[in-house]
């Protein structure tokens, strides 16, 4: 499952990846917005870095179950952020995932830092089966024209670029997200915007587990 290029491999730093946002992603936001989120549901956030999605949505709904799980090196470097959260009832799970099942799995520019691509099936396959029966993935991905950077290189596997921050990431179309959540057992994946292009800045995307309990 882990890239074979070791060197490569043990010089990133996945944590870096995190910037301390003021507003949340656009999916997030759409699912407050169109009810997809609300305070009947439970959420589970994977690579919640600043927690600008999670303190957004406790802000709205103070009484919801969200639960987040993050890096320790992005938790220290957000702790005033981390902090609040726990003030207002969030929870981190730092190592393993607790028995709950979750109505929602967010996950906001963080799948295509993840590196190889069996990596990035396998750890949402896994997230996905704390999903409740009809559970739901509000998502956003990268697309190619998102990617910008004249220090950006290809990495050895040629599956994405290494950062100058030492991080993995990889650009995304429409079609390329739909075909992943699908191998991983996803139906009912929708758009959150309309695209004119193949592959726009950012792709903001919800979708249902098929194989939810």
């Amino acid at each position: 499952m882990d890239c074979p290029h070791e060197q490569c491999r043990n010089s990133l730093r996945a944590w870096n990846a995190a910037v301390n946002f003021t507003n949340p992603a656009l999916s997030v936001k759409h699912a407050v917005d169109t009810n997809l989120i609300n305070p009947s549901k439970t959420i589970l956030e994977f690579g919640a870095g600043s927690l600008r999605n999670a303190l957004y949505v406790k802000n709205i709904f103070p009484s919801i179950v969200y639960s987040v799980t993050e890096k320790q090196e992005c938790i220290d470097r957000f702790t005033s952020n981390y902090d609040e959260f726990k003030r207002k009832g969030g929870r981190i799970i730092k190592n393993h995932l607790d028995e709950l099942d979750y109505d929602i799995l967010v996950c906001t520019f963080v799948l295509e830092t993840i590196c190889p691509s069996t990596q990035r099936i396998s750890l949402l396959q896994t997230l996905s089966k704390r999903l409740t029966r009809n559970g739901m993935l509000i998502a956003s991905f990268r697309g190619y024209s998102g990617i910008q950077g004249s220090k950006y290189m290809m990495c050895p596997a040629k599956e994405g670029f290494i950062t100058p921050r030492k991080t993995f990431v990889r650009g995304y179309s429409i079609s390329e997200v739909k075909l992943f959540l699908t191998q991983v057992g996803y139906t009912e994946i929708e758009t959150l915007q309309k695209y004119k292009v193949q592959s726009p800045q950012n792709i903001h995307i919800s979708a249902r587990y098929r194989n939810a309990n």
